[in-house]
């Protein structure tokens, strides 16, 4: 299995009517999230997705790096919700148990998630949720998910040596790659 993703796999399976329907794809982006909040502001509509190969500025929450290497599976998620701010604050709890629900099912690694954004498999990180509200007139316009999962790299050989000790892949709990765009597809 390649760490290459291949776009026009990205949507095989998929029973979504929605939600990843459209899909931007690039090798190379500074942020998944900043090309996803770009296109909400010229009026994207919901349920486009941005996803790109890796990341040059990858970040989490309180502007923090996220280390985007080539394999892992980084998207953004254009949402439109018409409740109130309280309300879509909870997007990113969701989105979070629908990780760990989805790397549980798809294969059988132990999850948990730790509140408000990262999804651990046996006590290590693997996945980092960023929701990121854009307002217009005083209302939400739009909320960017961005969902980071370490997926087909030896995040102790890839990743800095200041994070190894707490974060972990796909590949490094599997001792094998993935299939990329079957994880997308289910999630």
């Amino acid at each position: 299995m390649s760490k290459r993703l291949n776009p026009s796999k990205l949507q095989a399976g998929s029973k979504t009517r929605l939600l990843g329907k459209s899909i931007l794809f690039s090798k190379e982006v500074a942020s998944t999230n900043e090309w996803a909040k770009k296109l909400a502001s010229q009026g994207a509509p919901e349920g486009w997705v941005t996803i790109a190969e890796t990341q040059t500025h990858g970040r989490g929450r309180l502007d923090r790096e996220w280390i985007s290497p080539l394999g892992g599976l980084w998207f953004s998620l254009i949402l439109r919700p018409k409740q109130g701010f309280a309300k879509a604050a909870e997007l990113t709890f969701v989105a979070g148990v629908a990780v760990a629900e989805t790397l549980h099912e798809q294969y059988a690694l132990r999850t948990q998630t730790k509140w408000p954004n990262d999804v651990l498999v046996n006590g290590r990180k693997i996945c980092g949720i960023l929701g990121e509200a854009t307002m217009k007139a005083r209302q939400i316009n739009a909320v960017v998910l961005g969902i980071g999962i370490n997926a087909n790299f030896d995040a102790e050989r890839v990743l800095p040596e200041s994070i190894r000790a707490r974060t972990t892949s796909l590949e490094t709990e599997l001792k094998r790659k993935i299939q990329l765009e079957e994880l997308f597809s289910r999630l």
